[in-house]
C-alpha cells in the first residue's frame, strides 16, 4: 500500500507542471491562438524560481517570481502576435529560444546553490499539486459556465463574429496569453522546486513544455480533459525508473513517456472528427 501510493503521490508531482502549463495554453487556444512558446516560459519560470529561492530561503516567492518570469515573457508573444499581429508559430519559436537562453543566464547567477524545498503535507503533496486540480475544475466553470468564458470560447471560433458583437479582442486575447504564461512560468518554478529538489541545471524543462502543448490537444480543449491527460503523462513519467526491471532497455524507458503521447496524440487526432470534436477554429486559421 506505501508504495502504491508513492507512485501516486509521485505521478500527481510530476502530472502538476504539465497540467499547470497545458491549462495555461488551454486558455490561450480557447481564444484562437497557439502560444508554442510554453517551453521556454517553463525554462525562464525554473530559473528565476530557483535564483529567488536561494536569495530569500523563501519557496512562495520562488513560486512568485518563476510565474511573474513566465508572465513578462509571454508579453513578448503577446505584442507581437496579438498586437502587431506577427505570425503565431514564427514568434512563439523565437519565445522558446529566447526563453532557453535567458533561462541559463539567470541560472547561472545561482552559483549551482539549492533554493529552499517546497513544504508537503504528509510527505506527499504540496499546495501546488492541490491548486493544479483545483485549477482545472475553475477553469472549467470559466469557459463554460461565465459569460467571460463563452466571449474566450466565441472568440476562439471566429475574430470578426466577436469583434461584431462588441467583443474586446485584443484584451481578451492578451489576458489569455499573460494567464498562460503566468500559469507555464509556475508550473516551471514547480519543477525547479520540487522535481529536481531546489536546484537548477540547464535543459531542465526537458521538452514538457511542448508535451504540454501537445496535452492540450490531447485532452481536446477541454480542461477536464487536459487535467485527465495531464495525469496519465504524469504517471507514465511516474513509472519510467521502474521499466528498467522489467527488462526494457534504459534508453527506451526514458523515452517511453514522450512515445506514449506521441501515440496518444495520433489516436486522438484519428479518433476526434468520428467524436465529432473540433479545435476552436481560429487555431487553426488567421482571421
Amino acid at each position: 500500500m506505501a508504495s502504491l501510493a508513492a507512485v501516486l503521490a509521485a505521478s500527481l508531482a510530476n502530472a502538476t507542471p504539465l497540467m499547470l502549463a497545458a491549462l495555461g495554453e488551454t486558455l490561450v487556444e480557447r481564444t484562437g491562438r497557439v502560444n508554442l512558446g510554453v517551453e521556454g516560459m517553463m525554462a525562464v519560470g525554473a530559473a528565476m524560481g530557483v535564483l529567488a529561492g536561494v536569495e530569500t530561503g523563501s519557496p512562495a516567492a520562488a513560486l512568485l517570481a518563476g510565474s511573474l518570469a513566465g508572465a513578462v515573457l509571454s508579453l513578448i508573444y503577446a505584442v507581437a502576435v496579438v498586437i502587431l499581429g506577427a505570425d503565431q508559430i514564427v514568434t512563439g519559436l523565437v519565445t522558446v529560444f529566447a526563453g532557453l537562453g535567458l533561462a541559463d543566464l539567470i541560472g547561472l547567477a545561482t552559483h549551482g546553490a539549492p533554493a529552499p524545498p517546497l513544504p508537503r503535507v504528509k510527505g506527499s503533496v504540496d499546495a501546488v499539486m492541490a491548486l493544479a486540480v483545483a485549477l482545472a475544475v475553475v477553469e472549467y466553470y470559466l469557459l463554460y459556465r461565465t459569460w467571460l468564458g463563452v466571449e474566450l470560447r466565441a472568440l476562439g471560433e471566429s475574430e470578426e463574429a466577436a469583434e461584431s458583437r462588441g467583443l474586446r479582442v485584443v484584451r481578451l486575447r492578451v489576458a489569455a496569453v499573460v494567464a498562460g504564461g503566468l500559469l507555464a512560468g509556475l508550473a516551471g518554478a514547480y519543477m525547479s522546486e520540487a522535481l529536481s529538489y531546489g536546484r537548477w541545471y540547464s535543459g531542465m524543462t526537458a521538452g514538457w513544455g511542448w508535451i504540454a502543448v501537445g496535452l492540450v490537444i490531447l485532452g481536446y480543449w477541454h480542461p477536464l480533459g487536459v487535467a485527465a491527460a495531464s495525469l496519465f503523462t504524469g504517471a507514465l513519467f511516474a513509472a519510467r525508473p521502474l521499466l528498467p526491471s522489467l527488462g526494457i532497455p534504459a534508453e527506451i524507458a526514458d523515452a517511453t513517456p514522450y512515445l506514449a503521447v506521441l501515440a496518444a496524440l495520433a489516436t486522438a487526432a484519428t479518433l476526434a472528427p468520428r467524436l465529432g470534436v473540433t479545435p476552436p477554429a481560429s487555431v487553426w486559421r488567421e482571421d
